[in-house]
This record gives C-alpha cells, sequence and structure tokens, in this order.
C-alpha cells in the first residue's frame, strides 16, 4: 500500500497569509499543500494511525480556524466518463434557436471555468483564445474532454470543423480540478477551492462550474471571496433527478446562478436527471451540441445530457450581457438573465424543476437594468465590509431572484438619536428585522424564515445590521433611513 493510501485528507483555516499549521500541531509525515495563501486555506493528508488525537491537537492549535474532512466534488456530466462525448451521439440542430441566440461581442471579458483542463490548441489553431492554467494543473491538457467541451461551447473558433462559440472573442482563464490523464470525474474538493482563488487573482468577471459537491466551509468561504471581488459564479445544479437538493454546492449559494438542462431536443420538458430543487434559476440545452473532441482520432463529438453542458450557455449569455453594459454588477446581470427567462408550460416561476424558465439571449440583452449595487450582502462579513448607512441613506436593491432571499446593510446610529427604516414599493413578502452588528450568518438568513414583522423598524443607538428579507414573490423595493 502507498503512503498516500495511507494518508487521510483534511481542510484547516489559517490566519490570512498562513501557509502552514503552527509547528508540533502535526506528525512529521503530513503532507501540507497551499490551496489559498490570502484566505489562509491549506489541505494537510494526516496519517490515519492517531489521527484522532492528531485532529485534536491540531483544532487546539493557535490560529487554527477549523479543520474538516476533505469532500468530493464530481463534474456535472451527467455522470459521463470520456467514452460519453460521442461522435455517434443524435445532434441538436436546433439548440440556438431554442434559447433565442443574439450574437453579440463579449471581446475585453474574463470567462473562467473550474474543470478538467483544456486542449487549447485544438479550440482555436489560427487564432487561439487567451488561455492560462492555473496551479490545479501545470497543463491545459484534458485527458477526459469534459473541460474541452465546455470551453468550446464559450470561445471555440473552428469555422473549419462547423464550431464556432458563443463568445470567441472573450478571454478564457482554465484551471483544471481533475488529473489529465482521468476519465474519472470524482477529486477531492482541495482542487476546486485552488481554482476559484486563482481565478478570482487573475480577476475572472464570470466563472463557470459544471461540477457539483456537498458544501464545506472551505468551499463556501473561497466562493464568498470569489463573489466579493465582483464575479458572478454559474454553476450547475447536478444531474440527481428529482431529488432536493438544497445544499449543492456551489449552486445552492446565495448569488451563485443555478442551472438546470433542457431533456434532448426539447423547448418546453426539462432533462429526467436534472436535479430540482430551489437551487434551479433557469435551464438551458444540454444534449446534442457540436464541440471540439480532446480525442486524437476525431475532431469533433457532441455532448450528451447533463447539466454540465447546459452551464456554458449561460455563462456565455451572461458574458455578453456584461459586455453590452459595462457599469452594471454580478447581481444585475444575474438578474437579467433570471427575468428574461421563457417559463415553461405546466407550472409557475419559480418552478423546482426549471426556476424561471429557458434562457432566452436575445431577450436578456434588451433586459434593463435592475439595480442591486450593495450585492453581496447576503453574509455577515460580506455586509460589514460596506460603508454604514445613516440618516437620510435611501437604498434601490431588489430581492428574490436567483436565490437572493436576504440583504443586510451596517447601520451606524449616533448616541442619544434612533432612526426610523422604512421599506417601500417591495409590493408582498418582504420582511426587516434589526440584528446584532456581528450576528451570525444562520442569524441572517434566518430572517427570510422568519414570521414577518412588518416593514418599519426603529433603529437604537450604535452599530446594527439591518436585515431585509422576501418570503415571497421578487422585485425591487426602496429602504430609507430617517431620524424618529
Amino acid at each position: 500500500m502507498s503512503l498516500a493510501a495511507l494518508l487521510l485528507p483534511f481542510v484547516v483555516a489559517l490566519p490570512p497569509g498562513a501557509v502552514a499549521p503552527p509547528p508540533g500541531s502535526v506528525p512529521a509525515a503530513a503532507r501540507v499543500t497551499v490551496l489559498d495563501r490570502e484566505l489562509g486555506l491549506v489541505a494537510v493528508r494526516l496519517p490515519r494511525r492517531g489521527v484522532a488525537a492528531t485532529l485534536r491537537r491540531l483544532r487546539a492549535a493557535p490560529g487554527v480556524r477549523y479543520v474538516e474532512r476533505d469532500v468530493q466534488v464530481q463534474l456535472a456530466a451527467g455522470g459521463a466518463g470520456c467514452e460519453q462525448l460521442s461522435e455517434g451521439a443524435a445532434a441538436d440542430a436546433h439548440w440556438r434557436p431554442r434559447i433565442d441566440l443574439a450574437k453579440r461581442s463579449a471581446a475585453g471579458m474574463l470567462i473562467g471555468i473550474a474543470d478538467s483542463g483544456v486542449d487549447d490548441d485544438r479550440l482555436a489553431p489560427r487564432e487561439a483564445p487567451s488561455l492560462f492554467a492555473g496551479k490545479a494543473g501545470a497543463t491545459t491538457q484534458d485527458g477526459s474532454g469534459h473541460g474541452t467541451a465546455v470551453a468550446s461551447m464559450l470561445v471555440a473558433n473552428r469555422p473549419d470543423v462547423g464550431i464556432v462559440g458563443l463568445v470567441p472573442d472573450a478571454t478564457l482563464l482554465s484551471a483544471r480540478i481533475v488529473r489529465p490523464d482521468a476519465c474519472n470525474s470524482k477529486v477531492l474538493a482541495n482542487g476546486l477551492i485552488t481554482a476559484l482563488g486563482w481565478l478570482r487573482r487573475e480577476g475572472a468577471q464570470v466563472v463557470n462550474v459544471s461540477a457539483t459537491s456537498p458544501p464545506s466551509r472551505a468551499l463556501v468561504d473561497s466562493l464568498r471571496a470569489l463573489e466579493l471581488s465582483g464575479a458572478l459564479v454559474v454553476a450547475a445544479v447536478g444531474n440527481g433527478g428529482h431529488i432536493t437538493a438544497r445544499d449543492l454546492f456551489p449552486a445552492s449559494q446565495p448569488g451563485v446562478l443555478g442551472v438546470g438542462a433542457l431533456a434532448p431536443s426539447s423547448p418546453t420538458k426539462v432533462w429526467s436527471g436534472s436535479t430540482s430543487g430551489p437551487q434551479v434559476d433557469l435551464v438551458a440545452p444540454a444534449a446534442g451540441i457540436k464541440v471540439i473532441s480532446s480525442k486524437p482520432t476525431s475532431e469533433f463529438v457532441y455532448t450528451p445530457s447533463g447539466t454540465s453542458f447546459a452551464t456554458p450557455l449561460v455563462t456565455a449569455a451572461a458574458a455578453m450581457v456584461w459586455a453590452t453594459h459595462r457599469d452594471w454588477n454580478a447581481a444585475e446581470v444575474e438578474n437579467a438573465l433570471v427575468r428574461s427567462a421563457t417559463p415553461l408550460p405546466g407550472g409557475h416561476a419559480p418552478s423546482r424543476s426549471w426556476g424561471s424558465g429557458r434562457l432566452n439571449v436575445s431577450l436578456a440583452l434588451r433586459t434593463a437594468r435592475m439595480p442591486d449595487p450593495h450585492e453581496p450582502n447576503d453574509w455577515g462579513a460580506a455586509a460589514v465590509a460596506q460603508r454604514p448607512l445613516r440618516s437620510g441613506a435611501v437604498v434601490v436593491a431588489s430581492l428574490g431572484y436567483a436565490g437572493d432571499a436576504v440583504d443586510a446593510y451596517p447601520v451606524v446610529v449616533p448616541a442619544g438619536t434612533k432612526l426610523r427604516a422604512v421599506l417601500r414599493h417591495g409590493g408582498t413578502g418582504l420582511t426587516m428585522r434589526v440584528l446584532p452588528f456581528h450576528a451570525g450568518d444562520a442569524a441572517i438568513a434566518a430572517v427570510a424564515g422568519a414570521r414577518s414583522r412588518g416593514t418599519s423598524a426603529t433603529v437604537p443607538p450604535g452599530r446594527h445590521l439591518l436585515v431585509v428579507a422576501r418570503s415571497a414573490g421578487a422585485g425591487p423595493y426602496t429602504l430609507a433611513l430617517t431620524r424618529r
């Protein structure tokens, strides 16, 4: 048995900038790898023998914020291995009109993907997009073809074989999260953590994650840092069918656009394998799309069913919308895509199967801006980092789109005074609570599920969090603060 088989994988959160656990907290046989220095996240492989005692010592070590067992990430390709991307698969000649495709330049946009790597020399040998490999991989070589297929749908420029991506003038940033020689789509989350950190540092604006996993604190921390950098994350909801996977990372996280898949060649039916639940924001075609192959024996293949391949269509649409409206932020781009989706027959939006509906690129490009300037503000650290609201402040924002159920704002009230906070023009389903300034994430999230206490509140002297939540519906609201 190899040494690696005798080591158990964990992720350790240290102070920002730290690269190793404190001396003496782990045995000499442990293997430590830096995942994200800025966030203080490292991977530690511990010997199985005596692991319980080691974990107690490690968790008690100075500066260690948390220790957790690494989780698995799976590429959301319908369980597909290399063999599923096939020349013999049925082609879908009508997927473009099905999403009301209207081509628009995305020049200058940085699109990131966290996937199996990309055979970039095949994407556009005469005019290749700028492509970088993150620390998750030393080269862009793609053994499974999954990442190359995703990248092909985005930036391929191969008219010689009839394949041109939706945004071939965008710049692609590729971070590999699996081995280049593997068809196995299951990997440990530490590769995804490294990839998200690298994409954040490189300035990715729209990030495609055609993969799913159980959530972990480290994954959530990494995702939140990426969102705080201004990026929009578009993620596959997974291929679990009609199970409810409320906690399927990253699609279930606030601010992430969760994408499901349509049934093959259908404009109105959802693929039976597309996971349903509250994380589904919209759906798009997936099967039968002609893409560049990573196989040495073929130039192109066709995509199978799987939310992996619906996701890059939405990512491309996001890049087009953002390139058209350079002054928008991620939440405003996300709102435009969700609000412009075409509802499917037989239900009401938002549906647990198809969210707000089928991707409509043409309408998304024409959709008016819905201001949401304070996003992301769905959790404590994001909220307290904002400039505090004071007397006379008026905020126009929105709630209810793409899983955005809570907005939190820091408020400073001078001693000897009180402020009155009032919600206006927000429709039904809105409520507001005043919480302590350092309220935990669970307390902030709980406001969305709490019984309504009205749309006005008195804010006493001191520092507080003013939390606005929507339990039903979607749309804009106005929050005003006046001296009481």
